[in-house]
């Protein structure tokens, strides 16, 4: 199980759909999300141990909004456990303004991402206990309490930040964005979705999914760079990265912890750019972890759509500011 990790000059799309908001969306894309332990090899897929999402709807919304997770605890059903389960994963929900809308506020590649904005819920999980459903909910929560700007105009957001405390297992989890307490009414938020600046995931086998599909929104950027980190299938599958006015073409795919990028130029792309990622696994049996970050000008990340994607979006694009705090240096992953 390894980690790839791209990165491109883009803006995004969020859909409009009143399918379910099932997120990561498993029609096209991965069925769950992943996370490992902080003492876990990085080779395990995860060399971040932490992600933040941002949960959206469009201004007009005054529905309640609950956050429901699927299978926040560990056991060996889905997880990957390593000796005894003593891993701890730490789900916390943020809002009110500032949570998400300066870049640094979700910035991928910083550990300080939980000092913007006002906490809202927080909830440790660990080994799965007899008593535990399948489900746990976040919320309700409503308007007043969500960050007003977020990466999309139109749009209010709460964000939510995964972080791994403690141990070196592998925890698959993913969420449905709803407006009723029950995770098992489907009663979506309309107009809902989900994005993030870095997609930590799981790369299904070839046996169960011909590829998987990532949809990063470029709007007019001039180019895509893209990096990717320890795919395991450097040698039997493939990565193609195809537009508007882009022909589908491969991106190199890296070996077993090493780091390789592309540039993919986007000369006369459209004004609305949604770019199809396809990663192939060309592994039978075999899942893979990976990462998927977007880069585009001035090092800036760009959001991933998370939820399902339609043809356009009812949200207009805007650029989060960068925050004027005194910040510590991120990474150059």
């Amino acid at each position: 199980m390894k980690i790839l990790r791209i990165c491109f000059t883009i803006f995004l799309c969020l859909s409009g759909t009143l399918a379910a908001q099932k997120i990561p969306n498993p029609r096209t894309g991965p069925a769950y999300f992943s996370i490992s332990g902080p003492a876990a090899p990085d080779d395990f897929g995860d060399d971040r141990h932490r992600q933040t999402l941002v949960f959206v709807a469009p201004q007009n919304c005054q529905d309640p909004i609950y956050i429901h997770v699927y299978h926040p605890w560990l056991d060996a059903e889905l997880d990957d456990i390593y000796g005894t389960t003593d891993t701890r994963i730490e789900f916390s929900v943020y809002g009110y303004p500032g949570a998400v809308s300066t870049y640094d506020s979700c910035d991928a590649r910083r550990k300080h991402t939980t000092d913007f904005g006002r906490l809202l819920d927080r909830q440790s999980f660990g080994k799965k206990r007899p008593t535990d459903g399948e489900w746990f909910t976040f919320g309700p929560y409503y308007k007043s309490e969500a960050d007003p700007r977020t990466a999309f105009g139109d749009a209010f957001g709460f964000k939510m930040v995964i972080q791994a405390k403690k141990g070196n297992d592998l925890n698959l989890y993913r969420f449905k964005l709803s407006r009723d307490p029950d995770p098992q009414v489907d009663q979506p938020i309309v107009g809902g979705n989900s994005y993030t600046y870095e997609m930590i995931f799981r790369l299904p086998s070839a046996q169960k999914q011909d590829f998987v599909s990532i949809y990063p929104w470029v709007g007019t950027a001039a180019k895509v760079v893209a990096r990717n980190f320890d795919f395991d299938y450097a040698q039997r599958g493939k990565i193609t990265i195809e537009g508007y006015r882009l022909k589908p073409r491969s991106i190199q795919p890296s070996g077993n912890g090493e780091w390789i990028h592309s540039v993919v130029p986007l000369t006369d792309n459209g004004p609305k750019t949604l770019l199809h990622l396809r990663i192939y696994p060309e592994s039978i049996r075999e899942s893979n972890d990976m990462i998927i970050r977007c880069e585009f000008r001035d090092n800036y990340d760009c959001p991933i759509v998370c939820g399902p994607v339609g043809i356009f979006p009812p949200y207009k694009y805007a650029p989060p500011a960068r925050s004027r705090r005194q910040l510590p240096p991120r990474t150059s992953k």
